[in-house]
């Protein structure tokens, strides 16, 4: 068994990193031609055929069904986690969470868009950064069992951002399908709903336990929303709906978890971008 195997999605060509722990995975394999020479998603049990409309989470169904390890994690090929300085938070019970969260919207130390991302503009700094992430993971990983990104800190509540920049009615679908597959859900799936606070990207490092967990309601609720919703077939950016709806239910497995007071050690880490062509 692998202590941690750290998916990163490509679904093309790109600065690649393969180490013991560090594992290219291309998504969508199933769906194109382009061959590039790493591990795909269209073999075992998979999903590969659903990624114009998954994203990155037919690679997450993959790993869920394909590998066995202690901790899980999920990056992408041009974003990264990096180490942080000082360490990642870490967030000890609801009443600091909130306490945090009070304090970051005063002092804006969160994000406040995807825009303020560091970014990397080379390959020997991306090197650097992935060596001083995958030093920090060695040396620190079992002190979590849940590493997120750290949120962004929008203006306005979750539901209202989404309706902003996606079709409401399936954020409202969604609710509908928690609420009749998993109601002990459906109150940490509104409260987050209403707040400002987003885990984007899909990114994360989790134990085993809390992983498969997580990967169980995930498809459980995403599967049976998908008999029931409409996708416009002209509209590619809209077809990406199940990824851009798992971005939420992040932030809903935390809260559930914190609503069950289950013991479970959480932190946060930066992400960077990786960008010179």
């Amino acid at each position: 068994m692998k202590k941690l195997h750290m998916m990163i999605a490509f679904h093309k060509e790109y600065f690649n990193i393969d180490t013991e722990a560090f594992s290219p995975l291309h998504v969508g394999a199933g769906l194109s031609t382009a061959s590039l020479g790493i591990d795909r998603d269209d073999t075992g049990t998979h999903i590969s055929h659903k990624n114009r409309n998954y994203c990155e989470l037919t690679g997450l169904y993959w790993m869920w069904k394909n590998i066995d390890a202690e901790y899980y994690g999920l990056m992408h090929y041009r974003r990264y986690f990096t180490a942080p300085r000082r360490g990642a938070r870490h967030l000890v019970s609801e009443l600091d969470f909130l306490r945090k969260k009070i304090k970051s919207r005063l002092s804006k130390s969160y994000k406040l868009s995807r825009n303020t991302l560091s970014r990397i503009d080379s390959p020997r700094r991306a090197r650097k950064q992935i060596d001083n992430l995958e030093l920090y993971l060695e040396k620190n990983l079992e002190k979590y069992d849940i590493l997120f990104p750290e949120p962004i800190l929008y203006r306005v509540p979750i539901k209202s951002r989404y309706a902003a920049f996606h079709r409401i009615d399936d954020l409202e679908l969604l609710r509908s399908i928690i609420r009749d597959e998993t109601p002990e859900n459906l109150e940490s799936f509104d409260d987050t709903m209403e707040e400002n606070l987003l885990y984007p990207y899909n990114m994360f490092v989790m134990k085993s336990e809390f992983f498969h967990e997580y990967a169980s309601l995930l498809f459980r609720v995403l599967f049976a929303l998908e008999t029931s919703i409409t996708l416009d077939p002209d509209d590619a950016y809209q077809a990406r709906v199940f990824g851009f709806l798992s971005e939420r239910l992040l932030g809903v497995y935390l809260k559930q978890l914190r609503k069950e007071h289950r013991n479970f050690r959480f932190g946060e880490l930066p992400v960077a971008f990786f960008q010179w062509n």
